[in-house]
């Protein structure tokens, strides 16, 4: 799936805005009496990855089974190689994807108890 430049660029100031946004919020004023994970491969971060990637992968592959019914399977204008060439399945496979990011960030995105809410998820 070729995804075109200006898509790529959109989602990629969608995405750096987000960082800086979150990079934004104020620590709180007290400490809080939870603390950080101490490691970074503890069970609840293993269990949240591959949840993500099984529901963003079985997403992925569900939509090209639906885009595949309504693709010319020797379509000249799918050459990897060529110009980019917007068609269903591109088009979807970017929608979703600009997707995909937006919830891992939402879900990934800590705020409290260590930093103040700095945007409304």
């Amino acid at each position: 799936v070729k995804q075109g430049d200006t898509q790529m660029t959109i989602v990629g100031l969608i995405v750096a805005a987000l960082f800086f946004f979150a990079s934004q919020a104020p620590p709180l004023q007290e400490l809080a009496p939870k603390r950080p994970l101490s490691k970074l491969f503890c069970a609840s971060v293993l269990i949240s990855v591959g949840g993500q990637f099984v529901v963003h992968l079985s997403s992925l592959l569900y939509v090209l089974e639906l885009c595949s019914d309504h693709m010319v399977k020797d379509d000249p204008l799918m050459v990897p190689d060529g110009d980019f060439h917007p068609n269903i399945l591109n088009s979807i496979v970017f929608i979703l994807s600009a997707w995909m990011q937006l919830n891992t960030f939402a879900v990934n995105y800590c705020g409290r108890p260590f930093t103040q809410v700095s945007f409304c998820l």
